[in-house]
């Protein structure tokens, strides 16, 4: 085997082997918006949309604010559901891969920038186990960025080879997967016009034309998608509300922080704060803005003088600091504009540098692939020290606490967490156990300083509503009822804390049934179908709210209105509860062949649900009912018709 194969070989093999233990990782925050909770991903209609809608419009109409246009990458989280259904382990193989092309990638555009077998097999090495990938390939959210730059690299590396249709193609792709993929058009616009490359002017002009196509595709997509000349560039995502002054210094500082992040990555912090107790003066915020302004100068000068001649160096510091200064317009990066997956394409241009200063210093391949593995193993610690606190949701959120504790995002994981175990709890002192441990995680979180780190809005909100469902949960609604009270007077038109409500008046009718209070059963559920339709109202898409509003019907005997509502919710999320109501209204309509066809096939797509026993003796109750019409039968415990 040759070395230039064994250049790009090596660093696949080395990435695949790292992060390996990842494919047996799950879902982890946004992954259940954008995946294992999104019905649409599954519809292939949702593929053509993918083209015609701004992302996050495309999985929730609520999120209008974000200026992200990701068809490709849409794509790319679409594709494995169609073909293998969201099985996590599925997309996080399919991360791994991304991640080991993209490192061979990097390995042969160092090859064809001129550098030495085994310096551009030291450069993909150092880039295959680079310690800020952790996020990029651990997380499923993140693959749009392995996808986007995988087709930075391959476009450059055609641009770099002269094959201009081929790079034209393949940067567009790298924008529609990504936005940070225009730092690599940059770079090549860079290259074309900066470069020795000899004079010819004709090539030159050709190159420019290819790569001005591909944005001039991207401009026209983005344009028709968010219906504005503007492409929606003029959309933001943050709103910090910072002086002009103060927030070139923070952005300043960022680009920092990223920049020396590079030669040490380390701690990890899934959700590193936004201090807002720092200002321009501190000198946490303008030494490293003054660090940064040196960098990018010093960058320029070398990249517009000496490293014109020398192919490795120029583009290696065109795609670093393109991606960099990328960064800077923290507006529209939420929160937390210190993500290390924002790493991962400034990451090629790094070890390109690192790569050619190597060869340059030692002259000699086998010194230069000795000194690049010494600076891979404290990389490899980084990510093995780390790569197991992304293997599961609360695994990944206790860890992410420990890091950030200042920031609020990690307790609203957690909580969740805790709730949803707590829902699915059929010991109900284990319920009341996980309410009440998620009732302190919501605390703690709610307890974290405006003044000190960044909060949004929406998470206060998100904090309040977790408090109530706590209470809810742990039987105690008419507390959870004064928190979503507060909740709906606070935060105008939060459908959240309507559905709060109506849960909570759900609850008190339970009660009061079981006190034999028929008039006040019916007020409570009258009281609960308002808050489930002001919900609506508010929020169409709430699926829990149209299950209420299904049950607060069916517990008015409204039975024909419930039925339509109570099948919406149980296409949309299949689960105990939304099959419980569907067969409970069937069966009270004298439906039972249908609803035993509805429990049959639940039972057939979940043969390990742990409520089988009683799923089945349900089933066999339908069959006696069926088969006897007008007799009297017991129901079985659950899910019973009311």
């Amino acid at each position: 085997m040759s070395r230039r194969t064994l250049a790009w070989l090596v660093p696949a093999l080395a990435a695949a082997l790292l992060y390996s233990p990842t494919v047996g990782a799950g879902f982890l925050y946004d992954d259940l918006e954008l995946i294992a909770r999104n019905p649409r991903l599954l519809e292939w209609s949702f593929l053509v949309d993918a083209f015609r809608s701004p992302m996050w419009e495309l999985i929730s109409p609520n999120l209008d604010v974000a200026a992200f246009y990701r068809p490709l990458g849409l794509w790319l989280l679409a594709l494995p559901a169609h073909l293998f259904g969201p099985d996590p382990a599925v997309y996080h193989a399919l991360a791994v891969l991304l991640h080991a092309a993209v490192s061979a990638a990097v390995a042969r555009l160092a090859l064809r920038l001129g550098l030495q077998p085994l310096t551009a097999l030291a450069v993909g090495l150092l880039f295959a186990v680079h310690g800020a990938h952790v996020e990029a390939v651990a997380w499923v959210s993140s693959m749009p960025d392995l996808l986007a730059a995988l087709f930075a690299v391959l476009g450059l590396s055609a641009l770099v080879g002269g094959r201009l249709v081929a790079a034209g193609a393949l940067l567009t792709a790298g924008m529609l997967t990504k936005e940070s993929a225009l730092a690599a058009w940059f770079a090549g616009v860079a290259w074309v016009l900066l470069a020795r490359r000899g004079d010819d002017a004709p090539a030159r002009r050709r190159a420019l034309l290819a790569l001005a196509l591909g944005l001039l595709v991207v401009w026209l997509l983005r344009v028709q998608a968010f219906g504005t000349l503007t492409a929606g560039l003029e959309r933001q995502k943050t709103f910090h509300f910072l002086p002009f002054g103060e927030e070139v210094v923070f952005a300043l500082s960022v680009l920092a922080h990223n920049l020396g992040y590079l030669f040490w990555p380390w701690p990890h912090e899934a959700f590193r704060p936004w201090r807002l107790d720092l200002t321009a003066a501190s000198p946490q915020r303008w030494v490293p803005a003054v660090a940064a302004v040196a960098a990018v100068l010093g960058a320029a000068a070398v990249g517009l003088g000496p490293a014109r001649r020398r192919p490795p160096l120029f583009l290696g510091l065109a795609v670093l600091f393109a991606a960099l200064l990328m960064l800077l317009n923290v507006r529209v990066f939420g929160q937390f504009p210190y993500g290390e997956r924002y790493l991962y394409l400034p990451v090629v241009g790094f070890v390109l540098v690192v790569g050619w200063a190597l060869e340059r210093l030692l002259r000699r391949e086998g010194r230069v692939l000795t000194l690049g593995i010494v600076l891979a193993a404290p990389n490899v610690l980084s990510v093995r020290a780390v790569l197991p606190e992304w293997r599961d949701e609360e695994t990944f959120y206790r860890w992410a606490i420990s890091t950030s504790p200042e920031t609020m995002t990690p307790y609203l994981g957690l909580g969740r967490v805790l709730l949803e175990r707590a829902q699915a709890a059929t010991d109900p002192a284990d319920r009341v156990r996980l309410a009440e441990q998620a009732l302190e995680v919501y605390q703690r979180g709610l307890s974290t300083d405006p003044d000190r780190v960044f909060i949004t809005a929406l998470e206060r909100e998100m904090g309040n509503l977790g408090l109530g469902d706590a209470l809810l949960l742990g039987g105690d609604p008419r507390a959870a009822r004064e928190v979503y009270e507060r909740i709906v007077e606070h935060y105008r038109g939060s459908a959240n804390g309507e559905l709060g409500l109506g849960n909570c008046a759900a609850a008190l009718a339970q009660e009061a049934a079981g006190l034999n209070d028929s008039a006040g059963f019916r007020r409570w559920w009258a009281e609960a179908l308002e808050h489930y339709e002001q919900a609506l109202a508010l929020d169409p898409t709430l699926t829990a709210a149209v299950s209420g509003k299904a049950r607060a019907l069916a517990s008015l005997r409204r039975l024909p209105e419930a039925l339509p509502l109570a099948e919406r919710a149980y296409a949309v999320a299949p689960g105990p509860e939304t099959l419980a109501d569907l067969v409970a209204i069937l069966a009270e309509l004298g439906r039972f062949a249908a609803a035993r066809e509805v429990l049959e096939a639940y039972l057939a797509e979940h043969p390990d649900d742990p409520r089988r026993d009683i799923l089945e003796a349900t089933l066999e109750w339908l069959r006696a009912a069926a088969a006897t019409p007008g007799a009297t039968l017991p129901p079985p415990d659950a899910p019973a018709p009311r």
